[in-house]
């Protein structure tokens, strides 16, 4: 009797630990969390085939295993989501040297590590610079027309060149001006006028400096009063240029050459 109550509780305790395991799967997928079981692959091969160029052959390792890691039978996943093992690739020769070779795209701005990483904080402070990232496009190429091609064919006899580095953001620049220039003398004689003053930029804003401020100043001046109802409009006189004789029209016609085709009849 006791060895019967030892299996029973067995089986109890067998039935109560796959229906953990049921309820533990069910509220998995009422959470939207991954999937007990999911599909791992390996890298892909090397490119297999008679010819060289395309129509070569690769495979890579397909197999299924527990969230937790380890394997499990390729039946526990779903068959419908299982990737492909095997593809179709290029077989590199070695004279495809001579025909595809990297295209270096130019470096892009240099960019803070703070834009990328978003627990790094910009410096309060610039002293030495800020340090920044640029980027570039890398690609394998036909060197006769530029056509892009697999990279793993410019990987077969040199490694990708490196898609980014560290580049260093020199500390912000403010514009710098000089000095103002006195002001200038009054517009008006009497009455309200205007008086200006100016300044020059010596260094303009780098790097995301403070732009310049305004390099010209007026303010309103008021000489003294004037005789009579002031206007807002004067009349400006200049000197007297140099005195000349003016030509007749007779002389000007006079002195204009005859017309091509136009002949002087005389005797007749």
């Amino acid at each position: 009797m006791g060895l019967l109550g030892v299996r029973r509780g067995a089986s109890l305790w067998r039935i109560a630990l796959i229906c953990l395991s049921i309820w533990g799967a069910d509220s998995q997928t009422a959470a939207g969390t991954k999937p007990t079981y999911i599909w791992q692959t390996g890298p892909w091969g090397r490119c297999m085939g008679s010819d060289c160029g395309p129509g070569g052959s690769q495979s890579r390792a397909v197999w299924c295993a527990h969230s937790e890691g380890w394997t499990t039978l390729h039946t526990n996943c779903d068959q419908s989501k299982r990737p492909d093992n095997q593809q179709s690739c290029f077989r590199v020769c070695d004279w495809h040297k001579e025909l595809y070779d990297w295209q270096l795209g130019a470096w892009n701005q240099c960019l803070p590590v703070s834009m990328r990483n978003a627990g790094v904080q910009r410096p309060i402070v610039c002293t030495r610079g800020e340090e920044g990232i640029q980027t570039r496009e890398v690609g394998c190429v036909l060197k006769a027309d530029g056509e892009p091609a697999e990279d793993a064919i410019c990987e077969y006899f040199e490694p990708k060149p490196r898609l980014e580095q560290a580049c260093l953001i020199p500390c912000p620049r403010d514009c710098v001006v000089s000095e103002f220039s006195p002001w200038t003398q009054c517009s008006k004689t009497c009455g309200m006028g205007l008086q200006n003053r100016i300044r020059f930029v010596l260094a303009p804003p780098l790097f995301g400096g403070s732009a310049c401020p305004n390099l010209t100043e007026f303010h309103t001046c008021q000489p003294g009063n004037c005789e009579g109802e002031e206007s807002l409009y004067s009349l400006r006189v200049g000197p007297w240029g140099l005195c000349s004789i003016p030509v007749s029209r007779q002389a000007r016609q006079a002195d204009k050459p005859p017309r091509e085709g136009r002949k002087t009849v005389q005797g007749k």
